[in-house]
């Protein structure tokens, strides 16, 4: 089995001003590709989200994460990647299966299968009771661009998203990555100009990560006194069990659980992050209806 060569670094650049992150998450992408079998569109689209919420991910620490959804109004409909602070991160869309046109740069049109008008939420499970939850309106459906807004409005921190990805012909991931750009509270107007200057001549993401091959040198391309704080590898992770799946099941009432009893059905249940079929008979049904009439009890 090939070694996941997939990392994660942080930075601090323009003399301590911003932080940078980048990452290199090809086999990510290809673990999700290989569990999903989604068409070049929707795994490209997914690839932004999937790199987009592991670099989220690592603003976090301890046992926090990160939920970033994405409910447009295009034919792909909901998007949604969850990640922790180790640099693990799974998710899905709804409709995997979307084939569009190319765009008018002969490119994948993922603007136009994600969709405007849309909603972009992201659900950060904090050292607290409460998660603290942002959202903001979609304004390009190009995921880099709607997370940049989502940085600006919803958080206050002037940031720069940029993420990309290319397909082979067989439809798996080439390469995947990008980059988060933070400014600090002590950035002078010089590092904004720096950050203006260096969008305008940022052509392509895709082919910046193709070419820097490391992150090492993608953070020395986009600034040359990039420090290194820490790295860590990631991965495409899902956390799904049995037993979350019976819990997922006290969502049946009653009387639906009784009928599956009595008839001696079994249920089959696919997770929608890692395909995994999880076949609950009897018994476990019956384990269900346990956990359900404990739950109403408390909640009584």
């Amino acid at each position: 089995m090939k070694a996941n060569k997939d990392n994660l670094h942080k930075y601090l650049v323009l003399d301590k001003q911003a932080r940078l992150i980048t990452l290199f998450s090809t086999d990510v992408v290809n673990e999700y590709y290989k569990n999903a079998h989604t068409s070049p569109i929707a795994t490209v689209a997914m690839g932004r989200l999937l790199s987009a919420t592991l670099m989220m991910g690592s603003m976090l620490k301890g046992k926090e994460s990160v939920m970033v959804s994405i409910e447009g109004s295009g034919p792909l409909g909901i998007l949604r990647a969850e990640a922790d602070s180790q640099g693990n991160v799974r998710g899905f869309v709804k409709n995997g299966d979307v084939y569009l046109p190319l765009n008018d740069r002969k490119m994948l049109d993922v603007a136009s299968a994600v969709g405007t008008p849309g909603i972009l939420s992201v659900r950060k499970q904090l050292n607290m009771k409460e998660p603290f939850v942002g959202t903001c309106e979609l304004v390009s459906g190009e995921i880099g661009e709607d997370l940049s807004y989502y940085f600006g409005t919803s958080e206050q921190t002037p940031t720069i998203v940029a993420l990309g990805v290319l397909v082979n012909e067989d439809g798996s991931c080439k390469q995947a990555g990008g980059f988060i750009v933070q400014l600090l509270p002590s950035a002078t107007e010089e590092a904004y100009e720096y950050l203006e200057n260096m969008l305008k001549n940022l052509t392509s993401v895709s082919k910046l990560i193709e070419q820097a091959k490391t992150s090492d040198k993608l953070a020395s391309k986009l600034f040359p006194d990039a420090s290194l704080l820490f790295e860590y590898p990631v991965n495409y992770k899902c956390n799904c069990s049995l037993e979350k799946t019976k819990i997922l099941l006290t969502q049946l009432t009653k009387d639906e659980l009784l009928e599956d009893i009595n008839n001696n059905k079994t249920l089959d249940v696919t997770c929608n992050f890692c395909q995994k079929v999880y076949h609950l008979d009897k018994n476990e049904l019956l384990d269900v209806l346990k956990i359900k009439e404990e739950n109403d009890i408390k909640v009584k």
